[in-house]
């Protein structure tokens, strides 16, 4: 648990290393502060237990996210296809339009980008 105080409410304990990460990233994101936020995004996967699939795969959604915002296409697909086989196994609505998302962010981006859409759209 992240917070320390008495006074925290009953909700905090939810927060654990992983998740206050995740929201360090997420801020630091709608900031378009992509590389401050994937060092976030890379730590919550460090500290999230290798179990936690869906979660997992959310993650690794971000990080796909936040190598478009930085140009860099193929970390994108890397992290996208890493993420493929665990949202087979752990299915998330928002996952899966995070994955749309990301293959329209793609699209958008030039022959490269198509390329590596049309590449998770067949896997």
């Amino acid at each position: 648990m992240v917070g320390h105080c008495p006074s925290d409410p009953d909700w905090i304990g939810y927060f654990d290393a992983a998740e206050y990460c995740t929201q360090a990233g997420s801020c630091y994101l709608d900031l378009r502060k992509s590389e401050t936020a994937d060092q976030w995004f890379a730590q919550a996967l460090k500290a999230m237990p290798a179990d936690k699939g869906c979660d997992r795969a959310t993650h690794l959604l971000r990080r796909a996210e936040t190598a478009v915002r930085s140009g860099i296409f193929l970390a994108a697909g890397t992290f996208a296809w890493e993420a493929k086989p665990l949202m087979k196994t752990a299915r998330a609505a928002r996952n899966d339009g995070r994955l749309r998302d990301l293959q329209w962010s793609l699209r958008r981006r030039g022959p490269r980008g198509r390329e590596l859409t049309n590449r998770l759209s067949r896997g």
